[in-house]
């Protein structure tokens, strides 16, 4: 009787042992996971290839994972349908006339003319370009709209700076040397390349993503493809407020990367408010809270090889 009562005795001791190991493992636990309740993830700056006239893209020279360098050929747009009834139309004018002279200098004017109202297109986007970035800006403010959405707005009203640059350049070239080109050789604009649109990386990078495919008709300011400039490498984090006190510019932590089994030293350069929607706002005056969520960005102390877009990292809570 005695020994029975003993066993009973252990079995109760080994099951009280097992849920206080239980215990400590689920403490463990939770206490490492708050380590890395801050999760955050690496990208790299990305070039918007945009298509500067409406047009068919005939030629795609790349393909996503290619790297390419500044200067390279990307794509080729065929604008000719757009240009055909003004080349029909010029074409006619010099069948009929006798005088080259006189026909050169029509010609002439036409290829200016039309250089001028591409330039003037050019001109219209940059001033859509900057009013909606101008919109996008005071929505930001107001916390409407993210980082992003302003960053992808400021990239656009860029492009179309470029383009309207390309445009006026074009157009002063007509000016200044189509009248010798045109008496040397009247039938310059009518047997010309001027229909095919080369469009040419900026950066030098990793193709990302092709929005379109050969054949597909475009029109101008469409975003064609992105390039991922491989060497501008950043992190972010989206980290609450009551959170930032290790995280304020200039600060450095340490962040672990699951892809590497490492951790990684970052030091904070960029922190602004994500903005919110108006539910999101609702809800939080609703509850009579607060905190808001920031994005932090942070650049790696020392380059490391190897890191890719989307890659996950956990911040450690100090």
């Amino acid at each position: 009787m005695k020994r029975i009562q003993n066993r009973g005795i252990a079995y109760a001791a080994i099951f009280i042992l097992a849920i206080a190991i239980a215990v400590c493992i689920v403490i463990y636990l939770a206490d490492a996971a708050k380590k890395f309740r801050i999760q955050g993830e690496i990208e790299v700056g990305q070039c918007l290839v945009l298509s500067n006239a409406s047009g068919q893209v005939v030629d795609l020279y790349v393909k996503e994972g290619d790297f390419v360098n500044i200067g390279d050929t990307l794509a080729v747009i065929d604008n000719s349908a757009s240009l055909s009834q003004y080349k029909d139309a010029t074409a006619q004018r010099y069948l009929s006339q006798p005088d080259e002279i006189t026909e050169a200098r029509r010609i002439r004017t036409g290829y200016q003319n039309d250089t001028f109202d591409m330039w003037q297109q050019a001109l219209a986007g940059v001033d859509v370009a900057r009013k909606n970035l101008e919109r996008i800006e005071q929505l930001f403010e107001k916390g409407f709209v993210s980082e992003q959405e302003r960053s992808d707005a400021y990239l656009t009203f860029k492009a179309m700076e470029a383009q309207e640059r390309a445009a006026r350049k074009q157009y002063d070239m007509a000016c200044n040397e189509a009248h010798t080109k045109f008496l040397s050789n009247p039938s310059y604009y009518l047997d010309g390349n001027l229909n095919e649109i080369v469009l040419t990386s900026q950066a030098a990078g990793e193709v990302n993503r092709i929005f379109v495919t050969e054949g597909q008709n475009v029109n101008a300011s469409t975003t064609l493809m992105t390039v991922s400039v491989m060497t501008d490498v950043y992190t972010t984090f989206s980290v609450p407020e009551d959170m930032l006190h290790d995280m304020n510019i200039g600060d450095t932590f340490t962040a672990f990367c699951p892809a590497f089994n490492k951790d990684f030293e970052l030091k904070v350069y960029s922190l602004k408010n994500k903005g919110m929607s108006p539910a999101k706002q609702a809800s939080i005056i609703s509850s009579k809270s607060n905190v808001r969520t920031f994005e932090v960005r942070a650049r790696l102390t020392a380059p490391f090889d190897g890191l890719r877009p989307g890659m996950t990292l956990l911040a450690r809570n100090r």
